[in-house]
């Protein structure tokens, strides 16, 4: 059974997880990374993650409320960014920090969560008896004094007008409780701004001159990948790039990109607006989860760039798909 309260505590995580990581890249990098510990020993950020995480499972095993599971997330999520960034030195024989793919794996761990609480949080709606748990959970936070209006009226909505006498009873519990109760932990507000953030992106990306943008970006894409395979075509023979793993991962996700642009424009000139547009979501998911994985292989940190403009790109079109989807 599903907490309907988890998703946004794991975005919490994520969030936490995510941001600690740049954080200490940016912070060590600004510093000449400076070893903590003196000549004879080395206090690895790593051991501080760990307590992070120790913390945080405390948290959850002593203490009840959604305040402290909120926080336990925060803190949680800051100890797994401080654990996972130094990931290169667990995988090389020489502890290299450095290690290039480290990079690119961490960034497909954090892909990896993300898609596994997307799976769980989404794959089918919520349950009589998740609804109910959600509401009992309501009532742990008013006997802990951690009881806000906006999880009460949460509760009060996920119960509904269902007549069964046990939610009877919840509901009007929960009905006799004051509107302003308590106001909002700071953990709290912190896990809002984490779970508002897709949203301000869709709002950007929602805009119809961004949307404009996109669908010229593959216009501009295909016409590349014509190009390119035209100069391929008349250099072949002077054209031997190494066939390492970046190549490899690099041209595969060129031809998937271009394939799936090309068709796009072929089925937006024929009209077939939605088709197009979902042939585009393909190319941008390929160069989401292919060709950003390559990118932090070869360019580390600095891939960051092309991964915001990948998820404005893939935001833009989610908005414009919905918004074909419902005017047919």
């Amino acid at each position: 059974m599903r907490d309907l309260n988890g998703a946004g505590l794991a975005q919490a995580f994520w969030v936490a997880a995510v941001v600690t990581v740049l954080a200490i890249r940016g912070f060590l990098a600004a510093t000449g990374y400076p070893q903590v510990g003196g000549s004879r020993l080395h206090v690895a950020h790593m051991l501080w993650g760990g307590l992070g995480m120790l913390v945080a499972l405390l948290l959850l095993l002593l203490f009840v409320g959604s305040s402290v599971r909120t926080a336990a997330a925060w803190i949680g999520g800051v100890g797994f960014g401080s654990f996972i960034d130094e990931l290169g030195k667990f995988l090389t024989q020489d502890n290299d920090y450095f290690f290039r793919p480290a990079v690119a794996l961490i960034y497909a761990v954090f892909v990896a969560v993300f898609l596994l609480v997307r799976y769980v949080s989404w794959r089918r709606a919520p349950s009589r008896a998740e609804r109910l748990s959600y509401a009992y959970g309501a009532l742990t936070d008013l006997a802990a004094g951690q009881l806000g209006p906006r999880r009460r009226r949460q509760a009060l909505d996920l119960l509904g007008s269902d007549g069964d006498e046990l939610v009877g009873e919840v509901r009007a519990l929960l009905d006799r409780v004051p509107a302003d109760t308590q106001s909002p932990s700071r953990w709290a507000r912190l896990t809002r701004l984490a779970t508002t953030l897709p949203r301000r992106v869709y709002d950007l990306a929602a805009h119809p001159a961004v949307r404009r943008a996109v669908i010229g970006l593959f216009f501009l894409l295909a016409g590349g990948i014509v190009a390119a395979t035209l100069v391929a075509f008349l250099q072949r023979g002077d054209l031997t790039p190494p066939l390492d793993a970046v190549t490899v991962g690099s041209v595969v996700t060129v031809i998937a990109v271009g394939a799936c642009s090309l068709l796009g424009v072929w089925q937006l000139l024929r009209g077939a607006r939605v088709a197009a547009l979902r042939l585009f979501r393909w190319a941008a998911l390929v160069a989401l989860f292919v060709g950003q994985f390559v990118a932090f292989i070869a360019l580390q940190f600095a891939a960051l760039a092309g991964l915001a403009v990948n998820l404005l790109v893939l935001a833009a079109l989610r908005v414009e798909l919905a918004v074909e989807t419902d005017a047919q």
